[in-house]
């Protein structure tokens, strides 16, 4: 399979970036605090870059449908933003420390965030409201996956080279619920949940399939 890379002009300091579904845009976000939508077919940026956060970008989201962005920073905030114009959406979501970890449910309504304290937490997408969450102070949760109706979510940990596994009870509530060590440094991780497979890169160059079948 041949990749044709594309030139973002000009080239930002960039830290993450997603691709909208329809593959005609992919939003960066940048250590300067910056978010930018691109254009994939001419590299060019789309509009001016959008202010709202205080510190480095650290992950960013599409909607399913594409009609809305989120972001999240090192300043321990979420922000929404219209895709179409770059303009935020109601007010930022509040962690109690950095986050390094978003994921949008399939219908769109629910946010999933973790932070570097251990916080993992469920947000109404439209509105703000809190959805439940859990506080595990043994864990630094990074990457996240949910499945459709984001009641198993996954995450994995930085700090302790742990892939973990979480349920949304009653009243909102997260429990994890079984562990997985990875006996290497994890420097990427991805998890198709509805086969119940994921990868696992290692900084030494190293990928492997687990199964995590319940």
């Amino acid at each position: 399979m041949m990749c044709k890379p594309i030139v973002l002009r000009p080239a930002p300091e960039l830290y993450c970036a997603s691709v909208s579904s329809n593959g005609e845009m992919i939003v960066t976000g940048s250590e300067d605090a910056t978010v930018q939508r691109w254009c994939t077919r001419s590299g060019n940026a789309i509009g001016e870059p959008m202010h709202g956060h205080k510190s480095m970008v650290t992950c960013v989201a599409f909607s399913p449908d594409d009609e809305m962005v989120v972001t999240a920073s090192r300043d321990k905030s979420i922000i929404r933003w219209r895709t179409a114009n770059g303009q935020r959406i109601g007010k930022p979501l509040i962690h109690n420390d950095s986050i390094y970890g978003i994921s949008i449910s399939a219908d769109g309504s629910v946010i999933v965030s973790s932070d570097t304290s251990g916080g993992l937490y469920r947000w109404n997408a439209t509105n703000e409201q809190l959805l439940g969450g859990s506080i595990t102070k043994e864990w630094r949760g990074h990457i996240i996956s949910i499945n459709d109706d984001c009641t198993k979510i996954v995450t994995w940990s930085e700090r302790n080279q742990t892939v973990r596994f979480w349920r949304v009870g009653p009243g909102g509530t997260i429990h994890d619920t079984s562990a997985l060590l990875v006996s290497t440094d994890i420097a990427a991780f991805a998890i198709d949940m509805n086969h119940g497979v994921a990868a696992i890169g290692s900084v030494k160059g190293a990928v492997g399939l687990c199964d995590i079948h319940e």
